[in-house]
């Protein structure tokens, strides 16, 4: 399944870390498009349950980039854990998904 189109979601605790991702992931060539969202999320962390107003990025790519977006994600967030979760495109336009292709390296 080498250089598919996927979806990563992670998400950010403030608009400016989310925007920093973003521009890097488009700068790198290691996205095609990233999409910011706000967003309010509960979760358990540490022992306690936090209900925080968060930015959610979806970030479109290929599979090949995967592990470069992870490193990106890991050197530029501010969180000690982010989330990153991999999502197959499984189908799409011709014309997106060719754009997808050729947006990124």
């Amino acid at each position: 399944m080498q250089n598919q189109p996927v979806l990563i979601h992670c998400s950010a605790g403030s608009i400016e870390n989310a925007e920093q991702i973003a521009k890097e992931l488009i700068h790198e060539h290691l996205a095609a498009c990233v999409q910011i969202s706000p967003i309010s999320s509960v979760y358990r962390w540490q022992g306690v349950v936090n209900h925080e107003p968060e930015f959610s990025l979806q970030i479109k790519t290929s599979s090949q980039h995967v592990r470069e977006v992870e490193k990106l994600i890991k050197r530029l967030h501010t969180y000690d854990l982010p989330e990153m979760i991999v999502v197959p495109i499984i189908d799409g336009s011709p014309e997106y998904l060719g754009w997808l292709h050729d947006s990124v390296r």
